[in-house]
C-alpha cells in the first residue's frame, strides 16, 4: 500500500471516531476490528455482525453490563449504523459494532505452546489461566447464564509473571440461560461435554469446556475425543492421557478427570468448587495466583483495584429508574428550548458520571429499537469534541449551560444530532431557577449512601489507573 492509499484509509472513522487498525480474528457470527478511538482515546475491541445476528450483541451487552470481574472483558456501548463504511472498515448499512475493552493477550493454545508439554513453566502458566477462567465463569453462572464455548480460542493470556489478571474469558455469543437437550449443537469440537451433543448447555458442559481446554493447555496437540464423532467430547482420560507429559502434578491431572468425567453428576458441582479445587493445587505448589482472585458476584469486590474499580461501575442501580426514564425520554424528544441539554448536579462522590451513564444506556437502548443512529458516548473536559458522528451523547465538564445549548445547535446546523450532559458540582439554585422557567432539564444525583458502593469509597479504587475507566465521577 503506498503512503497516499494508507493516509486515506486512515482518514476513515466509524461513527466519527474510531479509525482501523488491524483484524483480531473472524468466526461464523461477525468479526473483530482493534481500533483507536480518536476521540475518547484509546483501544477498543469493535465486535462487527450483520443486522441480522443484532439480537446476539444485545444479549452479550446486557450481560457484560451486569457482570464484573478482571478476566472478562468490559463492554462501553453498541452502535447501530445507519450508512455503509467504507474500507477498511468494509461495513454495510444496519450492521451492528459491540464496542468492548481491547485485551491484550494471545490465544492460550498458542501462548502455552511455547513451552514443551510437561514443562514446569507450562503447567504453573496453565494452572494460573485455569484459575482466572473458573473464577470468570464463577460470576457468569451467579447471573444465572452459561458461557456455552469454552475452548482454549477464547481465552486470551499474558506470560508475563507480574500481570494482575493473567487470562481473559472472551466471545460470549453462546452465553446464555442453561438449556435442556433440543437437539442443537453449540460450541467448539473436541471441547464439548458428551450431553452437549443432544443441545444441553449447563454450567456442567462449561466445566467440561474448562477440563478439556486446561488438558490441552498441559498436554498439547489437537484434542483426541471420547469417540470417533469430533462433535462429541473433549480428552479421554486414561493411562495414556498424560504421557507426553509426565511432570504434570498427580493432584492437577484429578482436577482435569473431574472437569471431563463423562457423567455430569460427578464433576465439580459449579464453578467455584473447581476454583476451590485449582486453588489447593496451587497453594500446594507454590503457584501464585493472579488478583482476580474469586470474585464471583457482580456486586463482589475482588482483591485488586481493577476488580474493586469493576465492582462500582458494575453495581446494579439501585437509584430513582423513573427519573432515570424520563430523563432519556426527554433527551430522546428533544423538548423545550434547551432541547437535547440535561444537567446533573451534585456533590463529588454522588453518582453523577454513572447518572449520565445510566440515561444514555437507556437512550441509545430507545434509539436501537426504532432502529435509528445510536448516539456514542463520549466524556469531554471544558471542551466540546468536534467530530463527524452522526449522533453523539457527550458528558459535558466546566462547560457552562449557555455553550451546552450553543453547541447543540450548531451541531444540528451540520446535520449532526447532539445530547448533552452537564455536569454540576453543586446546585446553583439562581441559575437552576431560570433553567427550570426556560424549560430546561435538570436532575440531581441519587446521594443516598447505599447507591455509593463501598468499592467507590475505598480509597485504593481511586489509584490513577482505575480513575479514568471506572470511578470517573471523581
Amino acid at each position: 500500500m503506498n503512503a497516499v492509499d494508507a493516509a486515506t484509509l486512515g482518514a476513515v472513522l466509524l461513527e466519527g471516531r474510531y479509525r482501523y487498525v488491524r483484524e483480531l480474528g473472524r468466526g461464523g457470527a461477525g468479526r473483530v476490528v482493534l481500533a483507536q478511538d480518536v476521540v475518547g482515546g484509546g483501544e477498543r475491541a469493535l465486535k462487527i455482525v450483520a443486522a441480522e445476528a443484532r439480537g446476539m450483541l444485545e444479549l452479550e451487552l446486557d450481560l457484560l453490563r451486569r457482570v464484573a470481574h478482571p478476566s472478562l472483558a468490559r463492554v462501553y456501548e453498541l452502535l447501530y449504523l445507519t450508512s455503509a463504511t467504507p474500507a477498511p472498515f468494509h461495513l454495510p448499512g444496519e450492521a451492528a459494532v459491540l464496542v468492548q475493552e481491547h485485551v491484550e493477550g494471545r490465544a492460550s493454545d498458542e501462548a502455552l505452546e511455547a513451552f514443551e508439554p510437561g514443562e514446569e513453566a507450562r503447567w504453573r502458566l496453565a494452572l494460573r489461566a485455569a484459575l482466572d477462567v473458573a473464577s470468570a465463569l464463577a460470576a457468569l453462572h451467579e447471573l444465572g447464564v452459561v458461557h456455552g464455548d469454552v475452548s482454549p480460542s477464547n481465552v486470551l493470556v499474558r506470560t508475563r509473571e507480574d500481570e494482575a489478571t493473567f487470562a481473559t474469558l472472551i466471545d460470549l455469543g453462546l452465553a446464555g440461560p442453561p438449556l435442556a437437550a433440543d437437539g442443537r449443537v453449540r460450541g467448539t469440537p473436541g471441547y464439548l461435554a458428551p450431553e452437549a451433543a443432544t443441545g444441553v448447555r449447563s454450567v456442567g458442559t462449561d466445566l467440561f469446556g474448562l477440563g478439556a481446554t486446561l488438558h490441552r493447555w498441559l498436554v498439547g496437540g489437537s484434542p483426541r475425543t471420547i469417540t470417533g464423532d469430533p462433535w462429541l467430547g473433549g480428552p479421554s482420560i486414561d493411562g495414556e492421557s498424560f504421557a507426553g507429559a509426565p511432570e504434570v502434578p498427580a493432584a492437577l491431572r484429578d482436577v482435569v478427570a473431574d472437569l471431563l468425567a463423562l457423567d455430569p453428576a460427578e464433576r465439580p458441582r459449579s464453578a467455584t468448587e473447581a476454583w476451590e479445587s485449582l486453588a489447593r493445587v496451587a497453594e500446594a505448589f507454590g503457584v501464585a495466583r493472579s488478583s482476580a482472585s474469586l470474585s464471583s458476584s457482580s456486586t463482589s469486590s475482588s482483591s485488586s483495584t481493577r476488580g474493586r474499580g469493576l465492582a462500582a461501575l458494575h453495581a446494579p442501580w439501585i437509584g430513582d429508574v423513573e427519573r432515570l426514564e424520563a430523563a432519556a425520554r426527554a433527551l430522546d424528544e428533544r423538548a423545550g428550548p434547551f432541547a437535547g441539554v440535561l444537567i446533573v448536579s451534585g456533590p463529588r462522590a454522588s453518582g453523577k458520571t454513572r447518572f449520565a451513564r445510566e440515561v444514555t444506556a437507556r437512550l441509545q437502548a430507545r434509539r436501537r429499537a426504532r432502529g435509528e443512529a445510536v448516539p456514542t458516548f463520549v466524556i469531554a473536559q471544558g471542551e466540546l469534541p468536534r467530530f463527524d458522528a452522526r449522533a453523539a451523547a457527550v458528558l459535558a465538564r466546566g462547560v457552562d449551560d449557555a455553550e451546552l445549548v450553543a453547541y447543540v445547535r450548531a451541531e444540528a446546523l451540520a446535520g449532526l444530532e447532539r445530547f448533552v450532559i452537564g455536569e454540576r458540582a453543586a446546585r446553583d439554585e439562581a441559575v437552576h431557577d431560570e433553567a427550570v422557567r426556560d424549560g430546561a432539564l435538570h436532575a440531581e444525583a441519587v446521594r443516598d449512601e447505599a447507591v455509593r458502593d463501598e468499592a467507590v469509597r475505598d480509597e485504593a479504587v481511586r489509584d490513577e489507573a482505575v480513575r479514568d475507566e471506572a470511578v470517573r465521577d471523581e
